[in-house]
């Protein structure tokens, strides 16, 4: 599949479909994620298939597999308070679900791993300034030198992404006074 296209469901939809009806966070059969396109020629894309995720897609961030045979993506997402959210969803979530593309087979697209990106829990949060660690907002992937940056919700990060699949946490910014994002 040549020109993959990537885009986000963050809310509850009634499927996957294009045609899907928003629904309740509270219904177990609601559907988030990422759907996955093709858009070669982009007057007539082409639907490959769409990918579930626990808490949705608020952003994502596509990293080019090296000799772009795959593409892996990060998907962002956070819960705004300290609380779960319908079914799927639960606090503190602090993970980011990667899924690989084979961009020669992009229906085989998966979730092949979603690690906790702050072992230690990251940010605490104090009071109405700062909040807990509970997930990414935006990741920037640099694929040529290994990195990545997240705009976490309580830390700024830097990942060494060197092995796609298993992001480490190399940097850790954090302002315990004023810092959402």
């Amino acid at each position: 599949m040549g020109n993959p296209l990537f885009p986000s469901t963050g809310s509850s939809r009634s499927d996957d479909s294009c045609q899907s009806t928003a629904e309740p966070v509270t219904d177990p059969t609601a559907w988030e994620g990422i759907k996955i396109f093709g858009i070669s020629d982009v007057r007539n894309p082409r639907y490959a298939k769409a990918v579930e995720t626990g808490c949705g897609s608020h952003t994502h961030t596509p990293v080019p597999g090296k000799g772009r045979n795959k593409d892996s993506v990060y998907v962002s997402s956070y819960l705004p308070g300290p609380s779960s959210v319908g079914p799927d969803c639960h606090y503190p979530f602090d993970q980011i679900p990667i899924i690989k593309v084979p961009l020669k087979r992009p229906a085989e697209a998966a979730v092949v791993a979603e690690p906790v990106l702050f072992p230690d829990g990251g940010n605490p949060g104090e009071g109405s300034t700062t909040y807990p660690t509970t997930g990414c907002h935006d990741i920037t992937a640099h694929p040529g030198k290994d990195l990545a940056a997240g705009a976490c919700m309580g830390d700024g990060a830097l990942f060494g992404i060197s092995a796609p699949e298993k992001p480490k946490i190399i940097g850790v910014v954090r302002d315990t006074a004023d810092f959402t994002f």
